[in-house]
């Protein structure tokens, strides 16, 4: 670190000073080795130190330590050329955000804008005006996670952690144009618990929901990576299934069929089934295309339920 200096810049204009001084603009001036030797008031306040604490010190005074020496190198950039080769920001400039802290270690989010001064004795300083940003950053944040959570809820079903029917739907149109465009294999399932409005009347809503977490659970240790599991509303599910035949799309499901015959859900250790109805794309809408997987659906459910079809 340079030795220690409390020598003010010789500047011509005391009217300046008597400015920098007052003004409710934090500002600081940093000799050519980039220790204090001008700090207002409103500077002190930001950071919580007295001048007398800060005059003759580092600037990288508040700053994380593991940012010092990059912030060093800024420094001597912007003495010698009157802009700072910001490696955050990627080009040069003298203005930037930055997380700095204050005597007592706590972060503070701020703007700061430097300008390179000289005075009459060809002394360079840098002068670097400094604006708290912390609310701001701190509305962006909670704006961001905000965004976060409606994309959460429009992306996701919150009960199930499953696709949302938009989304799902979505992503079965992008595996239709997938295969239009290649060829492949697609496939899907219409799934629908057997007896589930039943037990919700005899056992309520929050074992129903019990169940509907535990067949997600299930869908997801049973699927691909590749493969889809959207929740489309109530008990009706929708699996998308590329790059499989219908043949092998109907193992898969059955796999599943019997996977939850066998698995009791709730803490009430409730027996479970469903029935499906499973049809491959052939050239033809998303309409068309769920509409023959309904078909097979309500085929399989007038055979007994606890069963799969195949759509024709």
């Amino acid at each position: 670190m340079p030795p220690r200096s409390t020598c003010p810049p010789h500047f011509p204009d005391a009217a300046l000073m008597t400015l920098i001084r007052s003004t409710p603009l934090a500002i600081c001036i940093t000799d050519a080795d980039g220790c204090f030797q001008v700090v207002n008031a409103a500077y002190c306040r930001l950071y919580g130190y007295t001048e007398e604490e800060l005059l003759g010190e580092e600037f990288t005074l508040v700053v994380a330590p593991e940012h010092r020496e990059m912030m060093r190198t800024m420094h001597r950039a912007f003495i010698e050329t009157g802009e700072d080769n910001d490696p955050l920001i990627g080009k040069p400039g003298a203005r930037a955000e930055w997380e700095v802290l204050d005597r007592q270690g706590r972060s503070i989010s701020i703007l700061a804008e430097a300008v390179r001064l000289e005075d009459d004795q060809g002394n360079v300083y840098k002068a670097t005006f400094v604006v708290d940003i912390s609310e701001h950053k701190a509305l962006e944040r909670s704006l961001r996670k905000a965004n976060q959570r409606l994309t959460q809820i429009a992306m996701y079903d919150e009960l199930t952690g499953l696709q949302s029917r938009r989304a799902g739907l979505e992503r079965l149109e992008a595996e239709i144009h997938e295969q239009q465009r290649y060829g492949h294999p697609l496939c899907i399932a219409v799934i629908d618990l057997d007896g589930f409005k039943q037990i919700n009347d005899t056992h309520g809503h929050a074992i129903g929901d019990e169940i509907l977490v535990g067949i997600a659970e299930l869908l997801r240790r049973s699927l691909r990576e590749s493969d889809a599991a959207i929740r489309l509303g109530g008990d009706e599910l929708l699996l998308v299934l590329p790059g499989v035949t219908l043949d092998q799309a109907t193992q898969a499901v059955e796999r599943i069929r019997q996977a939850l015959a066998a698995t009791p859900l709730t803490r009430l250790a409730l027996e479970m089934t469903l029935s499906a109805g499973i049809a491959d794309y052939r050239n033809e809408s998303q309409d068309a295309l769920l509409e023959r997987a309904d078909r097979a659906l309500y085929l399989a459910k007038r055979r007994g339920r606890n069963r799969l079809a195949q759509a024709t």
